[in-house]
């Protein structure tokens, strides 16, 4: 039986059938999908994200698929595993995403009905493009990865709404989960089951204040900021079949689809931040697309030359201060994906050794956002090479 027929996933889910014989949680959060993409016919909820789209890429016609080389490797990993021939497009530094010059080009030499393009709006900078792909290569897939972007807008619509496939993550921005994913498709996929991810006393405990605080100050006596390995053969990846728990689901409905109101407070802590930073001449930041609005997850910006990353990190970490540097390694860092970057890879390989970003959430309240501002002056500093 597969996973879709055993849990009642993908079924007419745009009525709220594919959330029969669920949990409470799972009928909420596919009641809620149904709701809010009525445009897909198949809405799949899965404990992994690249394994559905393991999944979905293995069932396909597709032979190619085209994906930015500023991406999680284990992405690029997924769908090489699925069969698949890689095409990696450089992206630009200043914005994270593939310049639309760059992508036209690459798709100038695909074959439509055997291609697909995974695009993903970037720590959450909308990507302006994405409906217009279509138009440069007519019958080409697109898959629209979500990740970090829920509550985003790209030219007056809401993200999630332009791709043939779209990826929800539950988790990357959903403090204390660290699984789940929803696939929305118009074709029937069958998946394999899988168990249901247990609720661990890490994911129970981390958003418990008291817990969270000490470890937070166990993490600024010794922070895990060592450099990145170099020269690894093949990005780790292997399929997870199975459900999220629900402890994840309900997180993910009250922090990131209930409270309306919050992502106004976000994106105004974020365009905050923002006019704090932007004066600081040891760093560029990502700025928001024209026409995009910011669905305010991350702020993100790379350093120059003259600053080295895992000391300004170390700092700011030893002060309560916590930032990413993900991704520290992409696909261009791995042996098994050379020949895959037409158009190089300099830019994402920059971004991986530059860049930074601010999860907002731990810097919504004003207090809490001034004194990182000032930490960071003086992390600045000590951070020269």
């Amino acid at each position: 039986m597969s996973l879709e027929a055993h849990w009642g996933l993908g079924s007419r889910s745009r009525d709220g059938e594919g959330a029969r014989n669920q949990s409470p949680a799972a009928r909420d959060l596919l009641l809620w999908s149904a709701a809010e993409y009525p445009d897909y016919s198949h809405h799949y909820l899965a404990r992994s994200g690249s394994t559905l789209l393991h999944e979905a890429l293995r069932q396909s016609r597709v032979t190619t698929v085209v994906l930015p080389a500023f991406i999680c490797p284990s992405v690029s990993q997924a769908a090489a595993s699925a069969g698949k021939r890689l095409v990696h497009v450089d992206v630009d530094p200043t914005t994270l995403m593939p310049a639309p010059d760059a992508l036209e080009e690459c798709l100038s030499h695909a074959e439509p009905e055997r291609t697909a393009v995974l695009l993903d709006h970037s720590f959450g900078y909308p990507l302006p493009y994405l409906g217009q792909i279509q138009s440069w290569l007519p019958g080409v897939t697109v898959i629209e990865d979500a990740v970090r972007a829920l509550g985003a807008r790209a030219n007056g619509r809401t993200v999630g709404h332009l791709g043939d496939q779209v990826l929800l993550s539950l988790h990357k921005t959903t403090p204390g989960n660290d699984h789940g994913a929803l696939l929305l498709t118009q074709g029937l996929l069958s998946l394999r089951e899988g168990p249901r991810a247990p609720v661990t006393p890490r994911q129970r405990l981390s958003v418990v204040p008291v817990v969270r605080w000490g470890y937070e100050r166990l993490r600024r006596r010794s922070p895990d900021l060592s450099s990145a390995p170099e020269g690894q053969q093949c990005p780790p990846w292997a399929p997870i079949h199975g459900m999220p728990n629900d402890l994840s689901l309900r997180r993910f409905l009250h922090t990131q689809v209930r409270p309306v109101s919050a992502r106004a407070l976000r994106r105004q802590a974020h365009q905050e931040l923002f006019e704090a930073l932007a004066p600081l001449s040891e760093l560029s930041l990502v700025r928001t697309a024209e026409g995009c609005e910011n669905a305010g997850h991350f702020l993100s910006f790379t350093l120059e030359e003259g600053v080295s990353r895992l000391g300004l990190m170390a700092s700011l970490h030893r002060q309560g201060f916590f930032l990413l540097r993900t991704w520290d390694l992409v696909p261009a860092s791995f042996r098994s994906l050379e020949g895959t970057f037409p158009l190089g890879a300099g830019g994402s390989l920059h971004l991986s050794r530059h860049l930074v970003h601010v999860p907002m959430w731990q810097y919504l309240p004003a207090p809490r956002r001034q004194r990182f501002v000032a930490a960071l002056k003086r992390a600045l500093v000590s951070a020269r090479r």
